[in-house]
């Protein structure tokens, strides 16, 4: 078997462009680097690992595989093929898969190369519209995620893991899919199925690979949103940073678990028949051989309307550009820029990290990732060196005077201690530092 890049080889290679890309354009690239360290650092899945780059004047997210993707050509060409002419053009991250582009250790690896997109996944999204307490925005999530999903399924496209962490809002309003390693389309048929089972809180376990892949993740976060456009409080008790509101223990057990008691305590009859659907859906023996809608009309849910923004606007959308003095082409209002983003309050283990600072796509892997976090200056960059910097000269001198004088070896014993212990104390204090800031430091 053939054994892949690391995360770390990777790290290494792209700070040296002009020697390991084959394209010259990917020899000029420049990459992301983290404020303190001054290195690449890459968002990580369990396949690839992403780092973001301007590449001829663009942002772009460059994949780098970690392991082996043998269909990852034929899928990447087929859906590019499949999307020229599709509704979805403008809903899919674009991407394009390059073989034999970066070269480490002596041998040649692919990328995929796909369009950097800034933007919020969709659980800081939500929790964006919650803080505000705007249930008509978290409303209008919720019907652009059940026109999406419709849209997909009538366009004949599983996107095969849908998650929060897979779909953003953009700048302009719009849902975005990324993350393809796992996509559905009729030009697929024949290939190997990928090595993906999506993510647990999302994605039955045993969901096969075809058309109907995205039908029971579509109705988890349609609920989901529903839910909290009723009642947004839900979302301090259910969400636990790997999902919305529902989890791998609420499929299996569709009667006690958490998110349903959350559920039969708003007491909405169209909430309680989406709900009931969600709940056939957790039967072992069940199998999706129906579509989005169709399940969500059983509920009773009203789908299609007429698109009630201008129609220059509805033009633009579906061309993927924007209108020259509007604002969003999407139904969705715009997430805040991020250097105003509020700092959320909680994660699995009790406080989120500094790395919900989001700088784009998060994409592309359905476990935490380390993530690329490139905040504006903000200060705390030169006092982390200075405490880190006293704290190595307090450490060095201490242990530089017990040195000296237990030893008897006097001034060099102590030259040396001093300067030995000081620096790695230093290196130390500013690893910490660089990504948590000490208490009370603004």
């Amino acid at each position: 078997m053939t054994e892949f890049p690391t995360v770390e080889d990777y790290r290494v290679a792209v700070q040296h462009p002009a020697r390991v890309f084959s394209s010259a354009d990917l020899q000029r690239a420049e990459f992301a680097v983290h404020p303190v360290l001054g290195i690449p650092i890459p968002a990580t899945g369990s396949t690839a690992a992403v780092f973001q780059a301007t590449v001829g004047g663009r942002s772009q997210a460059l994949r780098f595989f970690t392991r082996e993707d043998p269909a990852g050509a034929s899928r990447y060409g087929r859906l590019r093929a499949h999307l020229a002419n599709s509704e979805l053009a403008g809903q899919v991250a674009q991407a394009e898969w390059h073989e034999a582009s970066i070269r480490i250790r002596d041998r040649s690896w692919p990328i995929v190369q796909m369009e950097w997109i800034e933007g919020r996944t969709l659980d800081r999204y939500v929790d964006h519209l919650v803080e505000e307490g705007d249930r008509t925005g978290l409303s209008a999530l919720a019907t652009a995620w059940r026109d999406l999903v419709i849209t997909m399924q009538a366009d004949h496209f599983a996107h095969g893991d849908l998650q929060h962490g897979n779909v953003l809002v953009d700048q302009h309003g719009r849902l975005r899919l990324v993350d393809l390693d796992a996509v559905w389309i009729p030009g697929l048929v024949g290939l190997p199925a990928p090595d993906e089972s999506g993510h647990p809180n999302y994605q039955r376990q045993d969901a096969p690979w075809n058309e109907h892949r995205d039908t029971f993740p579509g109705l988890v976060v349609y609920l989901a949103l529903r839910m909290l456009a009723h009642n947004p409080q839900p979302w301090a008790v259910l969400h636990n940073e790997d999902n919305l509101l529902f989890t791998r223990e609420d499929f299996e057990d569709p009667a006690l678990g958490p998110a349903w008691k959350h559920l039969s305590a708003l007491h909405d009859p169209s909430l309680d028949r989406l709900g009931d659907q969600l709940r056939a859906a957790c039967d072992p023996l069940w199998r999706a051989v129906d579509d989005f809608a169709s399940i969500i009309g059983r509920a009773g849910d009203v789908v299609g309307g007429p698109d009630s923004r201008p129609w220059w606007v509805q033009t633009a959308d579906r061309r993927g550009e924007v209108p020259a003095g509007t604002t969003s082409t999407g139904p969705l209002r715009p997430p805040p820029p991020k250097e105003t983003t509020q700092q959320p309050t909680a994660s699995p283990a009790g406080a989120r990290s500094a790395s919900d600072r989001r700088a784009g796509s998060e994409w592309w892997g359905w476990q935490p990732e380390t993530e690329i976090d490139v905040p504006p200056p903000d200060g705390r960059q030169w006092k982390s060196l200075c405490l880190a910097a006293v704290m190595g000269v307090a450490a060095g001198f201490i242990v530089a005077v017990v040195a000296s004088h237990g030893g008897g070896n006097g001034g060099e014993g102590f030259a040396i201690a001093f300067f030995s212990v000081g620096l790695i104390t230093y290196l130390v204090s500013l690893a910490v530092f660089a990504t948590r800031p000490p208490p009370g430091m603004p």
